[in-house]
């Protein structure tokens, strides 16, 4: 009957169904998948975790005043940021430096700088 075709087996103000209940006749041909385990093999291609990137610089004096700058920021042991950072290590001191100089050779002014800068204030926090 009619009625019957109507009936979920699942409530549908209940903590099962998170959707609203989707009610189809017990004859309907559209049926839920069935899902099967399956170890075919599928090629995977290889996936690189590391993009290398170089700094290219068209103004020798913004590489110049870069340089200064991303060093006082993060490398210079008596800048007052490295100073009190010093626990964050020369490894991710030198990644910022990188990410400095990047950003600062894309963004073509020493601006760019303070996303680095950011960065590094709210790792040290």
């Amino acid at each position: 009957s009619f009625a019957s075709d109507l009936a979920s087996p699942l409530a549908c103000d209940g903590s099962v169904a998170s959707a609203p209940c989707l009610y189809l006749p017990v004859g309907s041909s559209y049926i839920a998948s069935k899902w099967i385990f399956s170890d075919a093999p599928i090629a995977v291609p290889p996936i690189v975790f590391a993009t290398e990137y170089s700094t290219s610089w068209t103004d020798a004096t913004l590489q110049a005043s870069a340089t200064s700058l991303c060093s006082e920021l993060f490398t210079v042991l008596r800048s007052s940021l490295v100073a009190l950072c010093a626990d964050l290590g020369l490894t991710e001191r030198q990644y910022l430096y990188s990410s400095c100089m990047y950003d600062i050779s894309t963004g073509g002014n020493l601006g760019s700088a303070i996303p680095s800068t950011l960065f590094f204030s709210d790792q040290c926090q």
